[in-house]
Parts: structure tokens; sequence; C-alpha cells
């Protein structure tokens, strides 16, 4: 009995104690000197400031954030592209020199095919005038100053295609609104000039000054998938079914590389060529571009990397929205960051429409296949060659898919994709 009093100090005192230190933590939470308590996970992408479902553009360019994730990217040589990094096929293949500074005679491709696909870059100029006043846009301020007369100024736009990430109907878009937007247009607080300057490789002192560029990008395996189908669909026309025989009659007799095994593909059932087309990819890289098409000579350049495309342009890209928020990203580019009325924009923005775009699969490719008297050569291509929805690959064809997502690993670590 004579240890109870020790024993009531004892249990007093470690009452007391936890409650001291219950305040004190207490207090050092409402300070902020301990983190929060975990919350729900959301999925934002790393390094591209966006988050992937909430529909805005990013503000990083997407290679810069490859080599900030892959520091090993880099090329040996690249002096006409600073910006540019290895793109998947340019790792498959170890390359050290980037395609600025590749001799075209030298080239193992077919440089002409190649010169094509390369012609992916849309620019255009907006003059905006003081105090929101619309004159008609100055001839003489057209690419030659930051001001123009009266002090308007001049700001410079560059769209960075990437086919299959909604490019037809961007491009489409783009066009119906710089006609509506023209230099004789009085619309919102600037005139648009259209260049129309479609280009390939040009290093940076070729550009524009201010030049701002923009591009889109999508889940790299899903975009891979809408590529095939395109190409299959497009092998079946009756003019490339003439060129898969070898031969063609161009200012006489022209022998085509590689015909007979792309034949042999083509020709075989679902998943299989599915199957034996990524194998055939996976082998070429971008010597797929030696398939020569004539007028549609880049079809093969559907399924190439987004990096590829991105190393197109020399300079940083400033703006990435995805084809997976399409409306909200070209809404808020052409409106908040452009600076168009945003109701002249959503009218535009409206055609852009599509429930695909807003499906779990994440198809957003249906938002060019199903347009509706837009484009109709996009409009579910690959069906009619007997090509099935995305789902069916992604179930039917895991070996495959699962070598399409070690090899754009790269791009969907920095894009914030997952493997799927």
């Amino acid at each position: 009995m004579a240890y109870a009093p020790r024993i009531i100090r004892d249990v007093r005192g470690c009452i007391l104690a936890g409650i001291t230190f219950s305040l004190l933590f207490s207090f050092l939470f409402l300070l902020g000197a301990l983190p929060p308590p975990p919350g729900p996970m959301t999925r934002v992408t790393p390094g591209i400031s966006g988050n992937l479902e909430g529909g805005h553009l990013g503000v990083r360019d997407p290679r810069q954030v490859m080599l900030e994730m892959h520091g090993d990217l880099g090329f040996e040589k690249c002096v006409g592209n600073p910006m540019a990094v290895k793109s998947p096929e340019d790792i498959r293949a170890n390359r050290s020199v980037c395609l600025h500074d590749v001799d075209p005679k030298s080239y193992r491709h077919n440089w002409t095919c190649a010169e094509q696909a390369m012609r992916r870059t849309y620019g255009f100029s907006l003059v905006f005038s003081p105090n929101n006043v619309m004159p008609d846009a100055p001839d003489n301020t057209r690419r030659t100053s930051d001001v123009g007369e009266g002090g308007h100024e001049i700001r410079r736009f560059r769209y960075v295609e990437i086919p299959k990430t909604g490019s037809s109907l961007v491009k489409y878009q783009l066009g119906s609104l710089l006609d509506k937007c023209g230099p004789s247009k009085k619309y919102g607080n600037a005139v648009v000039i259209a260049d129309r300057d479609w280009y390939g490789l040009r290093p940076p002192e070729s550009l524009e000054r201010n030049e701002e560029a923009f591009a889109f990008i999508r889940h790299p395996v899903k975009r891979f998938i809408s590529g095939y189908g395109t190409i299959m669909r497009r092998l079946g026309r009756k003019e490339n079914q003439e060129r898969l025989r070898g031969f063609v009659f161009e200012w006489g007799m022209k022998k085509l590389k590689g015909m007979k095994e792309l034949k042999r593909i083509w020709s075989l059932p679902e998943p299989e060529r599915f199957d034996v087309f990524v194998d055939h990819y996976l082998e070429l890289g971008d010597g797929l571009l030696m398939y020569d098409f004539g007028g549609n000579c880049p079809l093969m350049a559907h399924v190439l990397s987004q990096t590829w495309f991105l190393n197109l342009y020399s300079k940083p890209i400033k703006y990435i929205g995805r084809t997976e928020t399409l409306n909200d990203d070209y809404r808020h580019f052409f409106g908040d960051i452009v600076g168009l009325r945003t109701d002249c924009v959503a009218g535009h923005v409206s055609e852009l429409t599509t429930t695909d775009s807003q499906a779990n699969t994440g198809d957003a490719s249906n938002a060019v296949n199903r347009e509706i008297a837009v484009n109709p050569i996009n409009r579910r291509e690959g069906q009619k060659a007997g090509v099935r929805e995305d789902v069916y690959y992604l179930r039917e064809c895991r070996s495959s898919v699962a070598k399409l997502n070690d090899h754009f690993r790269v791009e969907m670590d920095a894009f914030g994709y997952a493997p799927v």
C-alpha cells in the first residue's frame, strides 16, 4: 500500500506529459511546421504544368522535361537545333547526330518522303491595336517589326503539327479562325494575319525573334494505334495498292523498295497484322519513311514518335495542349493566351465537340475520326481496312502493347501518361 501514492503520481505525470505534447503538436501544426496529413492522390503532369484531367495547357517544352528526367537523351552533335533530344526512334537506332545535321544525300531513307514528313509547322501573326481599336492591319507591319504603325503590337505564333493528335481538326479550325478574323475583319482586340508558311527543318536564327510555338500531345501508345489504323486504311486505296506491287510508272519504270514485305503485312488478318506491324516499326523506326507513296509520300509518319515531330522546331515550344482535352486547351490558348474574343473562339471550338474525347477509353483520335463535314478523309479511316477499336488491341495484343510501352517510355514519363 506504500507504493500507491507513487503510482498515482506517475500516472498523473504521464497524463500531463501527453497533454503537453498534444498541445505542442497542435501548435506546431497550426504554424505550418509539420506537413498536413496526406490528401487524395491527384495525377498531375510531371514537368509539363497541367492536370491530365483538368484540361489546361502546359507551359514547358516536353523536350526540356525529357532531358531533365533522362539526362542521356542529348545528341553529341546538333548544331542546327539546340532544342533537339533523342526521340524513341533515335534511341533505338543509337544515333549521336540529330536530323538537322544529317546530309540529305547520306540519309539512309527516302529523303523526299522524309522531307515531306518534316513540313509540319504553320505560322500566323496577330496585330493588336492600342486601346482595342480595330483598324485594318497595315501592310508594312507584316513580318517587319514587333510594333507596327500607330503602336500596333505584333505577336507571331507557330503551330507545330503532330499527326494523330487531332491535327486535322486543329488545322481546319485554325484556318477557319484566321479567315474569320482576317486582316479585313474587325473582331475582338486583334487582327490575324495568316502566314501559312509550312516548312521543315530550320535553324533558330532563321525563325522570327518573338515567335511563340504551340503543339498538342497525346498518349503515345494510343496515338500509335490510331496512326496504324490510318496507314492500313490508306494502303487499301487503289493507287497505293498499285505501289505495293513494287513498281510504278513515273517518267519510266520506277522500282519501289521493300513493298513486298509491307504488302504481306497489309494482307494479314487482325490481330496478327498489328503484331507484325509493331515489330516492323520497332525494327525500322523512321526507316519506314523509305516507303514511297507518291503524293501521299510520308504515310508512315503517322506512327513516328511525337518527339520526332517536336524536334522539327528548333526553338522552345511555349504551350503544350492535350488531345484528350482538346476543346478546353484550344479555347484556353486562343482565348486566354492569344487574346482573341472568347465568343469568337467558342464558335469555332463548338465543332471540336465529341463524346469520345471525354470517354474513359482515352481514344481522343476520335476527335479526328468523328469530324462532321470537316475532313471526311479522316473519318473512321481504320474501320474500312478491318482495323478494330484501340481497346481491342489493348486487350488482345498485350505482348505488342508491352513493347510499345517500353519503346515510348521516355515520352510517357515526360508527358505524364501511364503505361496502358
